[in-house]
């Protein structure tokens, strides 16, 4: 018999509601919530929806309230899965800048919000382009949960998948919600930079949700003097 969920009204902050596996195994799953979807496909038993404020890379359980812009979802296999009003859908949280589409965070709460790419990102549109049809709207149920707190993208993405030091020309990667392509140049001329200044760039990165990087400088070349060849180090003023 599958658990019903109470309405998101009437569940408090930080209930944990039990979820029916079979209920998840119904939902529409979005790419970005695709290393998600394969512990799933293992083992489904114990997840709980929580209502809390979603951070960026929550995976939220979610109900198509009114179609707009995205009528299709991406799968985690990237096929594309038509919606319908009523289906409840598994995406993620974040925030997203598209010029051409929408300007979009996440949200403080579990109340109304909006899918802003068809990878699967849910936030609330602050703004959009004038070309673009009213986002899709979508009710999130509850963050995707276990007894050890909230699920969340940057756990499960493989160790593999994820470099943790620029070396060279960065390449795009699939389902970043990026809506043009790029040579990866800009970071290249960035790590070129910095390890000239005896440094690193180091990146942290979620699919779907974005990325961060840090520019790793020593201390002596911060507030050093100049160097031998007449150049400024950095973050000295010329």
């Amino acid at each position: 018999m599958s658990i019903t969920i109470e309405p998101p009204s009437t569940i408090d902050a930080d209930q944990l509601v039990p979820v029916d596996p079979e209920r998840l195994q119904r939902a529409k799953k979005a790419y970005t919530t695709r290393f998600v979807v394969a512990a799933l496909d293992q083992d489904a038993t114990g997840c709980l929806l929580r209502r809390a404020a979603p951070q960026p890379g929550d995976v939220v359980l979610a109900r198509v309230v009114t179609l707009g812009s995205h009528l299709k979802l991406e799968s985690p296999v990237s096929r594309r899965q038509a919606m319908f009003e009523g289906d409840e859908i598994l995406v993620a949280y974040g925030n997203r800048y598209a010029p051409d589409q929408f300007l979009a965070e996440v949200p403080a709460d579990l109340q109304e919000c909006h899918l802003v790419a068809g990878g699967g990102v849910a936030g609330r549109v602050l703004e959009q382009h004038a070309g673009m049809k009213q986002a899709t709207t979508i009710q999130p149920l509850g963050l995707l949960s276990t007894t050890e707190g909230v699920v969340n993208l940057r756990d499960y993405v493989p160790e593999d998948l994820i470099p943790t030091t620029i070396t060279g020309a960065a390449a795009d990667r699939p389902g970043s919600g990026r809506t043009s392509e790029g040579s990866g140049l800009g970071l290249s001329i960035v790590s070129a930079i910095t390890s000239g200044h005896g440094g690193r760039v180091v990146l942290d990165s979620t699919p779907g949700v974005g990325s961060t990087f840090t520019l790793e400088l020593p201390q002596d070349r911060l507030l050093g003097p100049p160097s031998r060849s007449g150049a400024t180090p950095v973050g000295v003023g010329a």
